[in-house]
């Protein structure tokens, strides 16, 4: 039983390691569904949270080009979201949802297929 749990434990870490390295950019984290409201909700700053469904996205380029740039004053993560319960309390309808949240807050949000630059200026308004 307990060589079973080790194997199972260390697929899970090269699981999660695989989906960081495809869907979060340097300088993000990937939080577990189970983890959104104690990482997420109890952080003090801002943070961009990206809601996906684990498919590939165009948007994925630009959520990286937006952590690198901004990852002195915001915090970025990574969210696959499978749950249908969280989707729902948290109105996920479309992926990629990224979700700007100041101090644990929603501030706003934008979904779908999103260009460099539209989600460049949304970080830069949101962040002041």
């Amino acid at each position: 039983m307990k060589k079973s749990r080790i194997v199972s434990g260390e697929l899970a870490q090269r699981r999660k390691a695989l989906l960081e390295k495809v869907f979060c950019p340097e300088g993000a984290i990937l939080v577990a569904e189970n983890e959104f409201e104690k990482k997420i909700l109890n952080t003090q700053g801002a943070m961009v949270v990206k809601f996906w469904d684990g498919t590939p996205h165009p948007a994925q380029e630009a959520f990286s080009s937006v952590a690198r740039k901004y990852s002195e004053e915001i915090k970025f993560a990574c969210i696959l979201v499978k749950d249908k319960q969280l989707r729902s309390k948290y109105n996920i309808r479309y992926s990629p949802t990224f979700v700007f949240f100041e101090d644990g807050e929603e501030k706003s949000r934008i979904s779908g297929p999103t260009l460099p630059d539209a989600l460049d200026i949304w970080c830069e308004v949101n962040r002041d």
